[in-house]
């Protein structure tokens, strides 16, 4: 039964490379026998140099072995694609649990995991930090729709576009 990872590699490697290296070890990964369902689970964006993963790459094999994606899209969100919409929907990919964060991109507190409804029953239910949880304040909520409709606006777009410029700047155009 799989229950660990391994380092892929020691040696820092082009952005290029690694994704490579990291799709060929989830393909062996999940050839292994596994109890129950399997569930690859990644980040739309590294946060330390700001490269997205290969997410439909990512899917096509985790759907091929009949594995669940769970991406973790904390800073892809409100900062990339088209409206601030992260780095699934700027790939075209839509993964069976999308978590995302509220504290990055918009600049407030929480987070939400997109999911189907059965999947939100059943996290309602077992869930545990969720089940003990308190709901998000009303002043909360105003505050990330306010946020969400500065993402989606003129302002918005023209932040991301600045962010870009930012991040390539400080990459050295990569």
């Amino acid at each position: 039964m799989l229950r660990c990872w391994r380092p892929l590699i020691r040696v820092r490697r082009s952005f290029v490379a690694l994704s490579i290296m990291i799709t060929r070890h989830l393909s062996r990964l999940l050839q292994s026998p596994c109890l129950g369902q399997k569930l690859v689970v990644t980040e739309g964006m590294y946060s330390m140099d700001g490269d997205s993963a290969p997410l439909a790459e990512i899917q096509h094999i985790a759907h091929k072995h009949h594995a669940w994606l769970l991406v973790d899209d904390a800073h892809g969100i409100g900062v990339t694609g088209d409206e601030g919409r992260g780095t699934c929907w700027q790939q075209g990919v839509k993964p069976e649990l999308l978590v995302v964060t509220f504290g990055k991109g918009f600049g407030v507190s929480g987070a939400a995991v997109l999911c189907s409804e059965s999947v939100a029953d059943y996290l309602l239910q077992f869930a545990r930090h969720l089940v003990y949880s308190t709901s998000m304040p009303p002043a909360q909520a105003q505050a990330l729709s306010a946020s969400l409709a500065v993402i989606r606006s003129d302002e918005g777009c023209e932040r991301r576009r600045k962010t870009r410029r930012s991040g390539s700047a400080l990459s050295g155009g990569r």
